[in-house]
């Protein structure tokens, strides 16, 4: 049986182009997950890689689509 990886493989957030398409601005959006316009960049940009569940859920009811939607381009 393999061995698990050491280092644990992040799948890519699509949250800037979901909130382009639908209009919303990033600060706004930091607003709504109470979290921080830097925070909010950061995964944005992809240089947080393991956002809290908290934060995508918050965004996902904000915004009308699912958690999972982010995983995928919009």
């Amino acid at each position: 049986m393999p061995r698990p990886s050491p280092h644990r493989q992040f799948r890519k957030l699509y949250i800037g182009p979901w909130l382009a398409r639908l209009g919303k601005k990033q600060v706004e959006a930091a607003r709504v997950a109470g979290c921080t316009p830097q925070y909010m960049s950061e995964l944005i940009s992809g240089a947080k890689k393991n956002p809290e569940h908290g934060v995508l859920f918050d965004l996902s009811e904000w915004l009308g689509i699912t958690v999972n939607d982010f995983y995928r381009q919009p």
